[in-house]
């Protein structure tokens, strides 16, 4: 039986520290130039001039925004977990 229940789990050091800072809003310049950059280098990794964009939802959420918006181009789903495995 496998439970998908969200811990208790160990942290790093460093994930405890940049936990306790501040949110960056996302109508913020801090956070434009940080999405801006992150776009950048997945282009690089994936090695693709093409438009990448950064979607927050669950998979299931994803692959309904992708069916409804009719896309028809082949794209790249990265599965993060058992639960975008759907």
């Amino acid at each position: 039986m496998k439970l998908f229940t969200v811990g208790p789990v160990a942290c790093y050091p460093e994930v405890l520290e940049a936990m306790g800072m501040q949110m960056v809003s996302h109508r913020s310049e801090e956070y434009k130039n940080l999405h801006v950059e992150t776009v950048e280098l997945l282009q690089r990794f994936l090695g693709t001039e093409n438009e990448v964009f950064l979607f927050s939802s669950t998979g299931s959420g994803f692959m309904e925004a992708s069916i409804r918006n009719c896309v028809n181009k082949k794209m790249l789903c990265c599965i993060c977990g058992s639960f975008g495995k759907r």
